[in-house]
Order: structure tokens, then C-alpha cells, then sequence
């Protein structure tokens, strides 16, 4: 029989079809970027579902990760921009968080009667290490027993438009979540409740390791990015 033995064809079939798909993967991925960037979607998830539907794949088809749509949304930044236009985007982000870190602070020594006894607001996150190349959400948390009203009213100069009071469901128990806009990014602060005891190091969910910065350690970064 002519061609390739039977478990060599198969072979060579299952490598066809990982290339189409990692294929179709990357082109998904390139798309959703292109939303994202072009501010005709806002969040990861619903990039992928317009890229898949307007690319006309089948929803069985493979997803790509976020860290695949994270590094084509920086590709398509650099060469809109450059590498120095994309550094100087993510530093403005950076300095707005550090006065969201500074604003948070005054107000929780200010008001609250144990203020000094608390622990510093942190920003959480990929955007503590510097990195807000997908979508740029910056995670605060702040330790006080202030009302909420006290908490949302700090953001009122900040925020682009009314700041949203929710909660949020963690291990802990229901935790209030601030949400605003800014012109540079999204916030999103949980009021941490001293009495609690939230592990500063875990995520409030799922209890894993998440990177975390203050005040001190943000600017440090700055710097960095800065002498890049």
C-alpha cells in the first residue's frame, strides 16, 4: 500500500491538526487584541467571544490563554506607539496609583480612631508588578473599620464618574468593593475589616499567592520602568 504507514498517518494527522488549531488560537488571540486596543470591547472575555464569532469558528474550537491575548495586546501597543509610548502609558497608571494609595492613607489616619494601628493600603495584582498590558484593572485593598459611605467618598476627585459600591464574596465573609473609573484605568478597592484577620499575602477568594505593593515599593518600580 502506497504512503505512509498506518501509525506514521496518524501521527502526521494529530501534528496537522495541533498546527491548525494553535493556528486558529493565535488568530483569535490577535483579534480579541485588536478589540481590545481599538476600545470596541473592554474585557478579555467578551474579546474572545466577538473574535470567535466574527472569524466564524466553531465554539468547540480552543481558546487562547490571557497571557497569549496580553502579549499581542502589547505587540499591537509597541507598534502603535513604541516601546517607549507603551512604558509611558503604564508609569501614568502607576503614579495615579500611587495617589489612590496616598488618598486611601490620609483618609484612614484622618478618620478612623485607630488609623495609625492599621496596615497601609496596597495595590494587588499584576499591576503591583508593573504589568497592564491586557486590561488595565488596578486592585487596591485597604484595612479600616470606616463606614462605607467614609471609604467611597475619598475617590469623589478621582473618579471620572460615580463610584460604585458593591461587595464582594471571599473566604472571609462579604467584603464592600469600591469600583470607579479614571481617564488611565479601573479600580477596584475592597474594604478590609480588621477584625477579620485577611492574610495580606492570599487572594481573598481562593487563598492563592497574589503580589502586593505599597507606597514605598510602587515608587520603586516607577523608577525602574523609568531608567528602562
Amino acid at each position: 500500500m502506497d504512503g505512509l504507514p498506518y501509525n506514521e498517518g496518524l501521527h502526521a494527522s494529530d501534528n496537522a491538526g495541533e498546527v491548525a488549531r494553535r493556528a486558529e488560537r493565535a488568530e483569535v488571540a490577535r483579534l480579541a487584541a485588536r478589540l481590545l486596543a481599538d476600545g470596541r470591547e473592554h474585557h478579555a472575555e467578551a474579546a474572545v467571544e466577538r473574535a470567535f464569532h466574527e472569524l466564524r469558528l466553531p465554539s468547540r474550537a480552543e481558546s487562547p490563554s490571557l497571557s497569549e491575548i496580553r502579549m499581542h495586546v502589547r505587540a499591537l501597543e509597541e507598534s502603535r506607539v513604541g516601546d517607549f509610548g507603551r512604558l509611558n502609558r503604564i508609569v501614568a497608571v502607576l503614579e495615579e496609583a500611587l495617589e489612590v494609595l496616598s488618598v486611601l492613607e490620609s483618609t484612614v489616619l484622618a478618620h478612623d480612631p485607630e488609623g495609625t494601628n492599621r496596615r497601609p493600603p496596597e495595590i494587588y495584582g499584576r499591576a503591583a508588578q508593573g504589568e497592564l498590558d491586557l486590561d488595565p484593572v488596578v486592585h487596591v485593598r485597604v484595612e479600616t473599620s470606616l463606614r462605607a459611605h467614609v471609604v467611597a467618598h475619598a475617590f469623589a476627585q478621582l473618579a471620572r464618574e460615580e463610584v460604585q459600591c458593591g461587595a464582594l464574596s471571599s473566604r472571609y465573609g462579604m467584603l464592600d468593593e469600591f469600583r470607579f473609573v479614571t481617564a488611565l484605568a479601573d479600580y477596584r478597592v475592597l474594604r478590609i475589616p480588621p477584625r477579620m484577620g485577611v492574610d495580606p499575602d492570599l487572594t481573598v477568594t481562593r487563598g492563592e499567592r497574589v503580589p502586593h505593593a505599597g507606597y514605598e515599593e510602587l515608587s520603586r518600580r516607577i523608577a525602574q520602568l523609568q531608567t528602562r
